[in-house]
């Protein structure tokens, strides 16, 4: 790979960290900023891909492809350990509210 296709790709991989560390730091208030910011580096990832694309031999472009795929099944990891943390935290919830609404129903019955 020539320098300016290896710049490219030192670009994939650092846009892949920015969207890591976005996704790291997602929390309740601050959701729609940093998928906003996601949406943005993988729109870069796209235009990167897309200049290697036209501009590399298929071997080369493959390997752009394996690095990106890499770095696409990192994130959703992490992505769907904050969903599932988040079903639990929202089942648990649910679970709080059903015994208070019993609870009250009881109350209710014992009058």
């Amino acid at each position: 790979m020539n320098e300016q296709h290896q710049a490219k790709l030192e670009s994939i991989n650092n846009y892949l960290q920015q969207i890591s560390s976005e996704v790291n730091l997602i929390n309740d208030k601050n959701l729609e900023i940093k998928l906003k910011n996601v949406n943005s580096y993988i729109k870069q990832i796209g235009l990167c891909k897309k200049s290697l694309k036209d501009s590399t031999s298929k071997a080369e472009y493959s390997y752009v492809c394996d690095v990106v795929h890499r770095g696409v099944k990192q994130i959703s990891a992490k992505i769907d350990s904050i969903i599932e943390s988040k079903k639990e935290e929202q089942n648990k919830i649910s679970s709080e509210l059903s015994k208070v609404v019993n609870k009250k129903k009881l109350i209710n019955y014992q009058r």
